[in-house]
């Protein structure tokens, strides 16, 4: 049998919102959005690999989570209740959605 709609959210939250970040050089914070759970998926035809982490850093390898062309991250509970409590870097033309409920 096939997944349900169910498996992939919770629908105990008052409300969903849905996003896309397009990739700039750089690290940024994510916007500020209030949530308890979130979901990121990367563009399927992105180039290049968003790097996801919850600490602004510098270096070579400055955030430690890759997601590549297409990858999900599947449901996480959002630190401190929003989004904003995480940062991303990635090449300029590429794409980012997010899910976020609360």
């Amino acid at each position: 049998m096939g997944e349900t709609v169910r498996s992939h959210f919770s629908d105990g939250f008052m409300y969903d919102t849905f996003g896309i970040l397009t990739g700039t050089y750089g690290t940024r914070q994510f916007p500020n959005i209030p949530g308890s759970l979130a979901r990121l998926k990367a563009h399927p035809n992105n180039g290049d690999v968003w790097m996801i982490g919850n600490a602004k850093n510098t270096g070579a390898f400055p955030l430690p989570y890759p997601l590549n062309a297409g990858d999900d991250t599947g449901w996480f509970p959002v630190t401190e209740h929003n989004l904003n409590s995480y940062w991303y870097s990635q090449g300029s033309g590429s794409y980012l959605s997010y899910w976020i409920q609360g």
